[in-house]
């Protein structure tokens, strides 16, 4: 199976659906921007959306760049991608990605989000939000992985 080179990656022709906000309504937070590829919280009210949970009522989605705003992202230090501040950006609430899981994934398992930096977490943890993905892809620490929230998998 070919492997994309980021996350935040289309994983199928399946439909998305995404955080419901207006046209370009959600931008990438101060100081930082927003994770691509990892999850992310929106805030309505402010039109931010953030790699850190710091509301309740903030929505939980799957970040990735508006369409043909690629040339927009900005690489960290570590190789990941991010959007800068102020740049427009989509939440999924559902759909089909690839993601990065410094700790790895198992098929079946369901993905959780790190509230301290949006990433990916697969099976239970305590101090994670769960997320309506689910992993499909086995992967080894430090690598990608598909995610659904169309389909159960189980090993």
């Amino acid at each position: 199976m070919n492997r994309p080179r980021f996350a935040g990656a289309f994983a199928s022709c399946n439909p998305r659906t995404q955080v419901l906000a207006g046209m370009a309504a959600l931008r990438a937070a101060d100081p930082d921007g927003v994770a691509l590829g990892r999850f992310g919280w929106a805030d309505l009210s402010s039109g931010t959306v953030a790699s850190e949970r710091t509301a309740s009522d903030q929505k939980l989605g799957f970040v990735i760049p508006v369409c043909s705003d690629w040339y927009k992202v900005y690489r960290s230090t570590v190789g990941e991608a991010w959007l800068r501040p102020g740049i427009e950006v989509t939440v999924c609430v559902r759909g089909d990605f690839w993601g990065f899981f410094p700790n790895g994934a198992i098929r079946g398992q369901p993905v959780y989000a790190n509230p301290l930096d949006g990433t990916l977490i697969s099976g239970y943890d305590p101090a994670g939000e769960l997320t309506p993905w689910s992993v499909v892809t086995d992967v080894d620490a430090g690598g990608l992985a598909i995610i659904t929230s169309w389909s159960t998998f189980t090993p």
